[in-house]
């Protein structure tokens, strides 16, 4: 575990970023990103004041990168789902996301590996 936690604080280039685990929350601040990767695929969580959009670059293979939206007050998620074949790359829509109410996460797989991050706020 202190690896995964490791791994994500190494990946992450935040101001301000706390790690509380794996399937925790992790207080960004307001502005960063946070990197993850499969082989052949990287994914991008670019987090701005209150919004927040996914980037992928696929590289050697098809990847899927997955952006979430979490409600804590109703338990909520919504989500969306992008995917590249080999050389392709794009963004996903723009999330909301706050200090109290509004997380964000990600995840991203080339169809045999995945891996994924914590919550956002």
């Amino acid at each position: 575990m202190r690896r995964r936690i490791g791994a994500l604080m190494a990946a992450a280039s935040l101001a301000g970023i706390s790690v509380l685990g794996i399937s925790g929350t992790a207080h960004a601040g307001t502005t960063g990103s946070v990197s993850i990767s499969v082989p052949g695929c990287i994914g991008h969580l670019n987090l701005a004041p209150n919004w927040a959009h996914g980037h992928l670059d696929s590289y050697t293979t098809t990847c899927w990168l997955t952006v979430f939206d979490r409600n804590d007050q109703t338990g909520k998620v919504s989500s969306q789902t992008i995917s590249y074949g080999p050389g392709g790359s794009g963004d996903t829509g723009q999330f909301y996301h706050d200090s109290v109410v509004h997380a964000v996460a990600m995840a991203i797989s080339n169809g045999s590996q995945s891996n994924d991050t914590a919550w956002y706020h």
